[in-house]
This record gives structure tokens, C-alpha cells and sequence, in this order.
């Protein structure tokens, strides 16, 4: 599941995040994107996985969230990109790509934000199948308290 914040919005997140645990969601079956530096240590500690989406202008540059790479590191940390409203480009991951090699960070930990840790989340749908790979154990029960699972 993903859940798009309004930007630079720590109010906002901390009730999605109250809402979210009332309801018994569980925070590694969940994304909470659009977040900033106002919002990253507030979801990452809740136990969630992190989105950042990356605008030229807006938002989030690839600096400032190669700056909370820095900070909290890989785990549960996702970064996309966007071509919608106003300016956008759909190159952005590439360019944070470029400024982690740039700060340093190792193939491991690039890898783990821009592809392992949205297989880990999207794989456990059971529905994300890729070429060579046994797809994820579907779990038990269902992450949302009534749903069905199909």
C-alpha cells in the first residue's frame, strides 16, 4: 500500500502514521511517500518504508535526499521519480544514483534504495514476479483487518 503526503507536511504524517497503527496495518506492508526532512526520521522510526520522490524544483533534490542517505542510511529508504504536474524529471533517480556514487556510498547500498527495497515491499503482494526469481510466500493473512485476500 502507498500513502502520498502533501509536501513538507509532519502534522499530516504523524496522523497518517496514528490512523495506519489504530487500524492494525502493518508499517512493513506500507509506504509512506513524498517525504522531506521534516517527515523521514517520523516514518522510518514508526517502522514504515520511506518514499522520496524527486523534483527538479520542488519537494526534494537528488542532494537533499542523497543528505538523508546520509543521515538514516539505507533501511526501508526508496527513492522514485515523477513526470506530472509542473516541472519534472523522470531522470531523477539516475541523477541520485550519480550523487550516492559521488558521496561515496558503495553498489550495495545503492542498489538495496533503488531496487531491493521496493522488491521487499511490492514482492510480498505476491504479485511482482520477476525473471529467474521464486515469488515471495504470500502471508497468512491479509495486511488490512477485514480485506480478502485474493
Amino acid at each position: 500500500t502507498t500513502v502520498a503526503l502533501p509536501e513538507g507536511n509532519k502534522d499530516g504524517t504523524e496522523w497518517t502514521i496514528r490512523v495506519l497503527q489504530e487500524m492494525g496495518f502493518p508499517p512493513d506492508w506500507c509506504i509512506i511517500d513524498h517525504s522531506t526532512e521534516e517527515t523521514t526520521k517520523t516514518i522510518l522510526e514508526a517502522g514504515f518504508f520511506c518514499g522520496h520522490t524527486v523534483y527538479p524544483r520542488t519537494k526534494l533534490s537528488a542532494e537533499r535526499f542523497a543528505n538523508l542517505v546520509d543521515q538514516f542510511g539505507p533501511e526501508r529508504m526508496m527513492v522514485n521519480s515523477s513526470a506530472d504536474w509542473g516541472a519534472s524529471d523522470p531522470l531523477s533517480v539516475p541523477k541520485v544514483v550519480l550523487e550516492l556514487r559521488r558521496r561515496g556510498h558503495s553498489d550495495a547500498v545503492i542498489e538495496r534504495i533503488v531496487w531491493s527495497n521496493p522488491v521487499e515491499l511490492f514482492g510480498k503482494s505476491g504479485r511482482l514476479v520477476l525473471p529467474g526469481a521464486t515469488p515471495s510466500a504470500r502471508p497468512e493473512r491479509s495486511p488490512r483487518p477485514g480485506a480478502v485476500s485474493p
